[in-house]
């Protein structure tokens, strides 16, 4: 936790050595962006850690409903796999929203972090569609039919 002291002006002023130019507004301004560069890391690493829990969200919400969607082989089958995928979407940009409002994160980064999140977003549906239409399967799906 960082404390920050505030020291009376007069104070920094008694503090000033006559013989050189150094000030405390220096000092200061150096430790404002140092602080400013620590939270801008923070902030990253934390909201890519977020990214990666709703990936897993996303993960966990689409395995079972693509399963069943691809087991009742009707007609509508790929419009549900895919309004479902948008309903699991919609929800982990949901929530990712309301936690980056914590963070004081910019409309830009939250927007980035959407996109990124969207994509592998895509890149799990096309991995969990893969792994349930493997040959394997379809040939059993097939067979019981």
């Amino acid at each position: 936790m960082i404390y920050i002291y505030f020291i009376p002006f007069n104070f920094l002023s008694a503090a000033l050595l006559a013989e050189t130019n150094w000030t405390w507004e220096e000092n200061l301004t150096q430790i404002t962006k140092e602080i400013d560069v620590y939270i801008a890391k923070r902030k990253k690493e934390v909201m890519e850690k977020m990214v990666t829990s709703l990936e897993k969200n996303i993960q966990t919400g689409l395995a079972e409903p693509v399963l069943v969607h691809l087991n009742e082989c009707k007609d509508s089958m790929w419009s549900d796999v895919f309004s479902t995928f948008k309903e699991v979407l919609s929800k982990a940009e949901t929530e990712f929203r309301q936690r980056s409002v914590g963070f004081r994160a910019s409309e830009e980064e939250v927007e980035t972090s959407i996109k990124d999140l969207k994509r592998q977003a895509w890149s799990i549906l096309r991995t969990r569609i893969g792994e349930d239409v493997s040959d394997g399967l379809m040939s059993l799906r097939l067979k019981n039919r």
